[in-house]
């Protein structure tokens, strides 16, 4: 054999004896590095920043637990809000119908035969059904005769001189006012005294 594959052979029979040896030891200090890092109690700096993000978190989701329940009401009371506006926007529309009934009521002769007197009857049921299903809406009549004149629920459309009523006081409803729930749905069209 020749000198050089005598040496390739000596070197290749050393390294595969030192190999197994080199990885055991390495694998010796990664396992020793590993028990001595979970062995490791943390110190206290790193417990109290870990206990500060604890308490910064738990903070966090209180105020969104917190935002979510005040959204929630919010949304709620809109809601109520939107239902409100929308019933008195439709009991407007029905209001001018019931004035018509009022004025067809006041407009009724005196002399009427039994066939008119029936007529008017059921006339009559119609109209009470009418303010009926209104009340039970919660609809009100504003009455404001003798009452200072507000403008969030009166329209002054004329004034005139009073010895009954003081000044800025309402004295003849000229078409009646309504509200829903304390909330104006038509204001009422009224004479003040001067």
């Amino acid at each position: 054999m020749s000198e050089k594959k005598k040496i390739e052979q000596e070197l290749q029979s050393e390294d595969a004896q030192t190999a197994p040896q080199e990885i055991s030891e390495e694998v010796a200090e990664v396992a020793e590095n590993n028990n001595h890092i979970a062995t490791d109690e943390p110190s206290e700096e790193a417990t109290e920043a870990l206990l500060m993000e604890r308490d910064q978190y738990k903070d966090a989701l209180q105020r969104e637990r917190a935002d979510f329940i005040n959204y929630k009401k919010r949304v709620e009371r809109e809601r109520a809000d939107m239902r409100t506006v929308i019933e008195a926007d439709v009991i407007a529309k029905f209001l001018p119908i019931i004035d018509d009934f009022d004025r067809a009521m006041a407009a009724v002769p005196s002399n009427l035969s039994e066939e008119e007197q029936s007529w008017l009857t059921g006339f009559s049921m119609i109209h009470k059904k009418f303010k009926d299903l209104l009340a039970q809406m919660g609809v009100e009549v504003i009455d404001p005769i003798g009452q200072p004149f507000d403008p969030n629920y009166h329209e002054a459309v004329s004034s005139e001189d009073s010895d009954e009523y003081e000044s800025n006081t309402v004295t003849e409803v000229l078409q009646k006012g309504y509200k829903l729930n304390d909330r104006c749905i038509r204001v009422a069209m009224v004479k003040v005294a001067n």
